[in-house]
């Protein structure tokens, strides 16, 4: 008997699969449930094209393009609700064979406005749909830019996928729309539908490889009697007034393809990957915000010293890795074009030495927070300690990856919503692109001067929607060899001037490092 974690006929209709959602992946649709959304993914991407486009046109060949995705990929175009006279917090996903136009009709649409893919973000996270509604899990936007070309949307239901299961489907989706253009396509109507039913991603617990026996390790060491837990340092909470019906905070700060380079090479000297560099960033801006904004809040002042010169570690509550390696190819969709759908990822904490961070926080004659990013200070103090930290909980197996599963989705029915509530940072890379193999064909080096590819991806972006959170959330991806780092947060939490000094901290930190290198010149802006 099959399980309710993969995908089985629903009531004898053959047309009709159905599963549960489970672990992680029930987690994240919790979370989008009961705190506001939080989570929801937003890509962006501005497409211009070598010859014009009318806007039936392009809707046309996206929406062809997008049947075509779906034939390869069909977890996409699953639609979630709420399973009835079940534990609280509970939903299945839903694939309807016969609904294929229909789903393309309801999911591609147009919009007049003409805004800034910035503009866009808020915009698309505002509409935002839970679990419980009973919608498809991925929707496609279109509208003309600014300037030339067109804005491509895309609002996706991050219990669906991470980001690198959404990823694949998007580059997918542009290969197919060249395709459709250049008119080399198979009709969609024409695919033998039914055969897309193998490729239905199950539960991702159902599809890691384990050991027979998997059991759980054996519990660490207890520590010694008397020994108290670390202290930690964490951002006083000041809640701003007036602050309903603001937009989001965003900052995005983009290096230039000098500066990335110039970034990666100083990076590479110093033994330090890049993502451990830009966390260790993140931590010292946190603690250099806080101790600025105590000097301008009496209330706070002593409270945040007295923790910056006494707390043992900085805690970063969420750090995500990848998990994918860990599914078994007997499933036909870890090998497919799209690739597996699901929240395929682990989440762990990292604690941080506050002496390494004190290490690089000094202050100038009036008190000022002055950080430092010379060797002894950053490089040979956080910066490899966080490096050692990533790599250290990166190291699981896939036995360790099924009991989390299966110990995640235990508690996901007493879910609290203040559970979202985490000071501090969260951090999230969307990876090298190109080193993922995605979007490589359409880089505007590459399709510009080829006569085979009628369109360019110029510029992507990437967020999650943040709305009621406390912490910043730093987003991280290089596309067309410019490293973006965006920043995210609430205006309950974060006000305006508090704002400003997290980013400005983080674009000096920048530029600092990119000044080792001989020869650079920093443009990073927010």
């Amino acid at each position: 008997m099959a399980s309710d974690l993969e995908f089985t006929p629903q009531n004898g209709a053959k047309s009709v699969y159905a599963r549960r959602l489970h672990g992680s992946e029930r987690m994240t649709a919790a979370i989008a449930e009961h705190a506001d959304g939080f989570g929801h993914i937003y890509v962006g991407i501005h497409v211009t094209f070598k010859e014009d486009i009318s806007q039936t046109a392009l809707v046309a060949a996206v929406k062809e393009a997008w049947m075509q995705t779906r034939f390869l990929t069909p977890w996409m175009a699953t639609r979630t609700s709420k399973i009835e006279n079940a534990e609280a917090n509970s939903w299945s996903l839903t694939y309807d064979a016969c609904l294929k136009p229909a789903w393309a009709e309801e999911t591609v649409m147009w919009r007049n406005e003409v805004l800034s893919l910035v503009e866009w973000e808020e915009k698309i996270e505002d509409a935002y749909w839970k679990p419980s509604a009973g919608r498809f899990g991925v929707e496609v936007t279109l509208a003309r830019a600014p300037s030339t070309g067109y804005h491509f949307l895309l609002s996706i239901a991050h219990w669906l996928a991470d980001g690198r299961g959404i990823l694949p489907i998007i580059d997918l989706l542009f290969v197919n729309l060249k395709a459709v253009l250049c008119g080399r396509a198979q009709p969609s109507n024409s695919l033998p539908w039914g055969k897309e039913i193998e490729r239905l991603s199950p539960a991702v617990i159902s599809a890691i490889e384990t050991s027979p026996n998997v059991a759980n390790p054996p519990p660490p060491p207890a520590a010694p009697e008397g020994t108290s837990a670390p202290t930690q340092f964490l951002r006083p909470l000041i809640e701003s007034t007036q602050w309903e019906g603001l937009p989001s905070k965003q900052a995005e700060i983009m290096l230039s393809q000098a500066e990335t380079s110039a970034f990666h090479a100083v990076c590479k000297k110093h033994g330090t990957h890049v993502t451990a560099v830009l966390n260790s960033i993140h931590i010292i801006a946190d603690v250099e915000t806080a101790l600025r904004v105590a000097a301008n809040t009496s209330s706070k002042s002593s409270e945040v010293y007295e923790a910056f010169h006494k707390s043992d570690v900085y805690p970063v509550f969420t750090n995500v890795a990848d998990r994918r390696p860990y599914l078994s190819s007997r499933w036909p969709s870890v090998n497919a074009a799209g690739g597996f759908g699901s929240v395929v990822n682990d989440n762990f904490v990292t604690f941080h030495s506050m002496d390494l961070v004190r290490r690089c926080i000094r202050f100038d004659k009036d008190g000022s927070p002055l950080p430092s990013f010379s060797k002894p200070d950053f490089w040979e103090g956080i910066a490899s300690e966080t490096q050692a930290l990533m790599k250290q909980n990166m190291k699981t197996t896939s036995d360790i990856f099924f009991l989390t599963q299966n110990g995640i989705d235990a508690v996901v029915p007493q879910f609290d919503p203040s559970a979202v509530a985490i000071p501090g940072i969260m951090c999230s890379s969307v990876g090298h692109l190109a080193s993922l193999k995605l979007f490589n064909d359409f880089l505007p080096a590459v399709a510009g001067p080829d006569p085979g590819t009628p369109f360019v991806l110029e510029d992507m972006s990437f967020a999650v929607r943040a709305t009621g959170v406390t912490a910043v959330v730093a987003m991280m991806w290089e596309y067309n060899g410019r490293l973006a780092i965006h920043l995210q947060g609430s205006p309950r939490w974060h006000s305006p001037e508090a704002w400003k000094m997290f980013g400005d901290s983080v674009k000096r930190a920048i530029k600092e490092i990119i000044s080792e290198h001989e020869g650079s010149r920093v443009e990073a802006r927010l």
